[in-house]
């Protein structure tokens, strides 16, 4: 085949031409040579075979390998060669028709194959005419598939690679498709239409020009297959230059209207191959008669016959397979219509299944709202799944809180009804809680798993402040009428002994010591009435300043020898001062509170012992008795509110409970730490720790300890 006669395929990577170029004449090799240069890309190669003479053209390519012939293409543009002389002569190659008549058996017998001939014939002049046309033309159905296009057209509007029956609005960019459909669209109604258009680089490759498209409508728009015929020409000159003068827009005008009448007549001819071809479709049934009169006449068209009948047969046998197949079509979408009820029937059910359940939801979200309890719902790893009403006003939308048992200590992380709940246990627990306000309030929580065995739970929590503060409350004021009432009673009967024996000093005076005791012992309980009573409210008042720890523990230890029942108090610290920042009266109250309670709780004993040293950057006492010691069931709870230990010594007078929490929140509220150890039979030890005073830190003063001062009497200073 000529290649200048075919559709080029631009963009080509490599072309390999073997033995071919040196049976060219030399202008047919040039022509080759620069359609080579259209079609490769560039920095494409080109590769020619060793019998090769001829030289690519040095405009378009540069040697890489000369001994192998090996040829790169250059980025120098390269138009598409136009049709020389040499194709006009391809019409003339074509075997002239036969005689009007032929003799077969000896009789002349009318020839019908000339008319095709002669078609076939004019349809390639034709199309070599309109590729030797400097404008561009196309013909379009009314769906934009291309018909028919030239070279022309191929380069202005950079369609290089489009083919007949390709959608030409899809081929080109939306800035040229968008008027151009719209164009054809009012066309194909019956109205010639008229378009300009700036294509830039960023439009089209051979950009930087002007366009000017004629859409001439079809001769007959009743007829399905109609087109419509698109002219394009290059105006950039004329858009350019703006026309100079009339005479010369007037010779454009006429030479376009020339080109137009031009490839109006050409579309009419085309409309006439149009024709013929449906002409020679009807002809074709009398075709087939002359050729089955031809094959009685001649063995080569009988044995043509005898192929055409294999073929019938190999076209049935495949008729028979395509009948099987499509048996197994219809059974295949049997089995999806089957399959295709069944997952119907399966959706029905995840409908009915998910409605059913968003009513339970619902169902379930109502009763959670109806509950007065707070209840929350936790998976495995504590997240909060689900929260009613009553849990978001008590605690927020947030499940992070830290609950505290009923002395104020928070819990273990472990231990809280959230993290238990995770777990999957089922429990029953109360915790108390300090809101914004400061107020504390107390809860009973209840929490069963979601399924038995398994991780995550439900929990519901109840407010029981009320009911705790009123049981407290009682408990409270049932111990203070009591323990008010029998120091009041015992003193009430030593004054009037006093009184009534008052001239005899040597039994007055025991009486009046029992009577100081026990006032001292109600101004104690007053005293702790008082900041018991302060704790609940705004807190214990404090006026801080520079406190030294070993006078403080001197004065304490002295007080206390006065009131021992026969022990001996040992001090042990040392000789230089221990200077910390608090309240020396509420230290000093802490610590008169750890020697009473050591008094009594350790009678019959010899000794209490108590130490002051330095422990790191705090100053640490320890007061240790010899008694019977504490129970490790109330070692627990040693430190909370109202709680008494009660091991049958103490002669009737327990106290309310209050000194060691006072003690406590006195020790915390200085930035220290209070400690109980005991071990049954051997006694207790009390150890309070208190940070130092940033100076005694920074500078501490050399150690030197006292020797434990023993007995009832004042120790020496230091």
């Amino acid at each position: 085949h000529d290649l200048g006669s075919r559709s080029p395929f631009p963009r080509i990577d490599l072309i390999l031409c073997r033995n071919v170029l040196i049976y060219f004449t030399p202008e047919l090799q040039r022509r080759a040579l620069q359609l080579f240069a259209f079609s490769l890309r560039s920095g494409g190669y080109l590769a020619l075979g060793k019998a090769e003479t001829v030289s690519p053209l040095p405009k378009y390519f540069a040697v890489e390998q000369p001994h192998l012939k090996i040829y790169r293409r250059i980025n120098t543009p390269s138009p598409m060669p136009v049709p020389s002389a040499l194709d006009t002569g391809h019409a003339a190659r074509i075997p002239s028709p036969l005689s009007n008549r032929q003799a077969v058996g000896g009789q002349l017998v009318a020839q019908s194959v000339s008319p095709r001939v002669e078609e076939t014939a004019q349809s390639q002049r034709a199309a070599l005419l309109l590729e030797s046309i400097p404008l561009g033309i196309i013909t379009v159905s009314r769906h934009y598939d291309i018909r028919s296009l030239n070279i022309a057209a191929r380069t202005l509007l950079n369609l290089h690679s489009a083919s007949a029956g390709d959608d030409l609005i899809h081929r080109l960019p939306p800035a040229v498709a968008q008027p151009l459909r719209a164009a054809l669209d009012a066309t194909f109604h019956g109205e010639p239409q008229t378009l300009r258009l700036r294509c830039d680089d960023d439009v089209l490759e051979s950009g930087g020009r002007n366009l000017e498209i004629l859409c001439y409508p079809p001769a007959d728009s009743a007829l399905v297959d109609a087109s419509a015929i698109l002219v394009i020409s290059d105006v950039t000159a004329s858009a350019q230059h703006d026309a100079g003068s009339d005479a010369e827009r007037e010779q454009l005008r006429a030479g376009l209207e020339r080109e137009t009448t031009r490839a109006t007549r050409m579309a009419a001819e085309l409309g006439d191959l149009q024709r013929a071809n449906t002409t020679m479709a009807t002809n074709l049934a009398q075709l087939r008669a002359d050729n089955e009169l031809l094959r009685v006449a001649h063995e080569e068209d009988q044995a043509a016959a005898e192929e055409i009948e294999t073929l019938n047969e190999e076209a049935q046998a495949t008729n028979e397979e395509l009948e099987t197949l499509n048996e197994e079509a219809r059974a295949t979408v049997e089995e999806l219509s089957t399959a295709n009820d069944e997952l119907q029937a399966r959706g029905f059910e995840l409908r009915t299944l998910a409605t059913a359940r968003e009513m339970e939801r619902a169902r379930w979200e109502a009763v959670l709202s109806g509950i007065g309890d707070a209840v929350l719902v936790v998976d495995e790893n504590e997240r909060l799944l689900q929260t009613n009403d009553a849990f978001r006003e008590m605690f927020g939308p947030d499940l992070p809180f830290a609950p505290k048992d009923e002395d104020g200590n928070v819990l273990p992380a472990n231990a809280r009804p959230q993290a238990r709940a995770a777990r999957g246990e089922g429990f029953e627990t109360t915790f108390s809680l300090t809101g914004p306000d400061g107020a504390r309030r107390w809860y009973e929580a209840k929490g069963q798993p979601i399924r038995p065995g398994e991780p995550g739970g439900v929990v519901a929590i109840r407010d029981i402040t009320d009911r705790s503060l009123r049981r407290l409350q009682d408990q409270w004021l049932a111990i203070a009428s009591h323990e008010l009432r029998t120091p009041l009673t015992t003193l009430q009967v030593l004054l009037q002994l006093a009184q009534r024996r008052r001239e005899d000093d040597e039994r007055m005076g025991p009486l009046l010591d029992q009577a100081r005791e026990q006032v001292r012992r109600l101004g104690a309980l007053i005293t702790v009435l008082v900041d018991a009573e302060r704790l609940r409210g705004d807190g214990l008042h404090f006026i801080r300043q520079r406190v030294d720890l070993g006078a403080l523990v001197d004065g304490a230890v002295e007080t206390a020898r006065h009131l021992a029942r026969g022990q001996t108090i040992a001090l042990t610290k040392p000789t230089t001062p221990f200077w910390v920042d608090g309240d020396g009266n509420r230290l000093e109250q802490v610590l008169l509170n750890l020697l009473t309670n050591a008094i009594t709780y350790a009678p019959g004993t010899s000794q209490i012992e108590v130490r002051l040293q330095r422990k790191g950057a705090d100053a640490m006492i320890e007061v240790r008795d010899y008694g019977p010691g504490i129970p490790a069931a109330d070692l627990e709870r040693i430190f909370a509110r109202y709680h008494h230990v009660d091991q049958g010594v103490t002669n009737g007078f327990a106290g309310l409970g209050l000194g060691l929490f006072i003690a406590r929140e006195i020790v915390v509220a200085h930035g220290g730490v209070i400690d109980a150890r005991s071990t049954m039979g051997e006694g207790a030890v009390f150890t309070i720790c208190l940070p130092l005073a940033r100076d005694e830190i920074a500078n501490p003063a050399p150690v030197r300890v006292a020797k434990p001062a023993r007995g009832k009497s004042k120790s020496p200073a230091g």
